[in-house]
């Protein structure tokens, strides 16, 4: 059981990536279009992977393993944002 989720998680992502690759390649559509299929493409690749390999959902086994990663993403966005909060202070300073 575990093998076939896994696989069927493995064939969705390359699935989801050969979109990807081909709106890009293919430059017969619109930019705007290819943007959304982008971002709506790599969405889903985020869910399969959080969801499949990750085992993120909404059983109570799983709750550390969200707790776990809004904690992780809170810290990395503390961070993003504190340096670019930094780097621009120094900017303003030095001009």
């Amino acid at each position: 059981m575990k093998a076939g989720k896994y696989a069927a998680g493995f064939l969705l992502s390359l699935l989801l990536t050969g979109i990807s690759f081909w709106v890009v390649t293919s430059h017969s559509h619109f930019r705007e279009f290819a943007v959304i299929i982008l971002f709506a493409s790599a969405l889903l690749q985020i869910v399969v992977h959080l969801h499949v390999f990750l085992h993120v959902d909404s059983s109570p086994d799983s709750s550390w393993n969200l707790f776990s990663l809004l904690f992780t993403a809170l810290i990395i966005f503390l961070m993003i944002a504190g340096t670019i909060w930094i780097m621009y202070n120094l900017g303003e300073r030095l001009n």
